[in-house]
């Protein structure tokens, strides 16, 4: 934080007073005149509920949330420069308020105690039932594969329901995977698919297959189905809104030549902005799996590193026979299916070094919606793997040896070289 304020510039400086850790929140809060954040807190809470005018600062830099108060009508959204024009025009954000908003936020957030001891009870088993399920392969469906394997690989990839997206995805297959192995693609389309996106998929040709996701059936539920049907000796299981970039599969097939077949490799995952999605899952100081180096440079040298991560997400390449031999996706995991398979990899093998990040092979995201946060999925994961996920992200800082005011100022370079691309 003083690393922040002493690089305020001096003409700046006059008009800005901080109080970091020097006063107490509550007395700042009830002298002021707005509230701004940038990323949901408890003092948004607390300032709505001191009936503050809460403002949510849009930048550029783009944050994994769960929920943004905007989302709750709670709090207004201005960009740096709105918020900047607002105030020298002496702008009375107490007009921005709507009580009926705040008071029907308030009451859900802060009183909403129904069945409270109920939800408690069946979180807890919902744990308890997950942790017993660590070192167990699922006995619900048979992994047995239906096909053989004639083909090198097979890149099975869930559709999203944008069409501009999916015409995107299958021209970057296309285009990015000749000339390295024979292949197919197994489409996991939407039980509901838009008239546009339907006509792009009715009109591919060669080794195509649909599958419809069937009602009730999960995303991980329905890969597996995808990998019984696949006819590649290797699986490449891709996120939504993924595009893979030229040679993917040359250096993909680089990997499983120095690593063998039973690793699990992943890939470097970037955005439209030249920004880091993916480089590989450590584990924060909440313990919470994040990726490394998120929102930096695509080039930042320590996420171009070549290394092995207990986890990886958003894509994974795996041998078809390793993946059903240890059981294939859990129908549970939600969004975290491939962090979980990499752990069960890791617990399966009795090897540390079961996942390989690749960062040489390369895809992007197109992904600008936010993920929604699925409270089963989250408890279906961290009660399945209570005891195992240990923050490790400072020990990987301390390996590459970059400081914190390194890393800080890597996020504002590339905050600040990225401030003006188009959305």
């Amino acid at each position: 934080m003083e690393e922040w304020v002493s690089s305020i510039p001096d003409g700046y400086k006059p008009n800005i007073k901080t109080f970091h850790e020097d006063e107490n929140t509550y007395d700042l809060m009830s002298l002021s005149d707005i509230c701004v954040l940038v990323q949901p807190s408890t003092t948004g809470l607390e300032a709505v509920s001191f009936g503050k005018p809460l403002v949510h600062l849009d930048v550029k830099m783009r944050q994994k949330l769960p929920y943004s108060f905007t989302e709750f009508k709670v709090a207004v959204k201005m960009t740096p420069a709105e918020l900047g024009k607002a105030i020298s025009r002496n702008k009375d954000f107490s007009k921005i308020i709507n009580k009926k908003n705040i008071n029907e936020y308030l009451k859900n957030e802060l009183s909403d105690t129904k069945n409270a001891i109920d939800m408690v009870t069946d979180i807890s088993k919902k744990v308890i039932k997950a942790n017993l399920s660590k070192h167990h392969k699922p006995t619900e469906t048979s992994m047995k594969s239906d096909k053989g394997s004639d083909k090198e690989w097979s890149i099975i990839l869930p559709l999203s329901n944008r069409a501009k997206n999916i015409l995107k995805q299958l021209e970057a297959i296309a285009l990015n995977s000749e000339n390295d192995g024979t292949f197919e693609v197994i489409l996991i389309e939407p039980v509901s698919i838009s008239k546009e996106s339907s006509d792009i998929l009715d009109s591919l040709k060669g080794d195509v297959t649909r599958l419809i996701a069937e009602k009730g059936l999960t995303i991980p539920e329905m890969m597996n189905k995808a990998s019984k049907i696949a006819t590649g000796k290797t699986l490449l299981f891709l996120d939504k809104n993924l595009l893979p970039l030229p040679k993917w599969l040359y250096y993909l097939k680089k990997g499983i030549i120095n690593y063998g077949k039973n690793r699990i490799l992943g890939t470097r995952i970037i955005d439209k902005r030249n920004s880091i999605v993916h480089a590989g899952i450590v584990l924060d100081e909440n313990h919470a799996p994040v990726s490394v180096y998120k929102y930096l440079s695509a080039e930042f040298p320590n996420a171009i590193k070549e290394r092995s991560f207990k986890m990886l997400d958003h894509f994974i390449c795996i041998n078809k026979a390793f993946f059903h031999e240890i059981g294939g996706f859990w129908e549970k995991t939600g969004k975290f299916a491939f962090m979980d398979i990499c752990l069960r990899a890791d617990t399966y093998r009795k090897d540390k070094d079961s996942c390989i990040y690749i960062p040489d092979a390369c895809m992007m995201s197109l992904n600008e919606s936010k993920e929604i946060f699925n409270f089963n999925d989250s408890i279906y994961f961290f009660g399945k793997w209570h005891g195992i996920l240990w923050e490790n992200q400072e020990r990987l800082y301390s390996t590459d040896k970059i400081t914190k005011a390194e890393l800080n100022a890597a996020r504002m370079a590339q905050s600040m070289e990225t401030a003006n691309l188009i959305e």
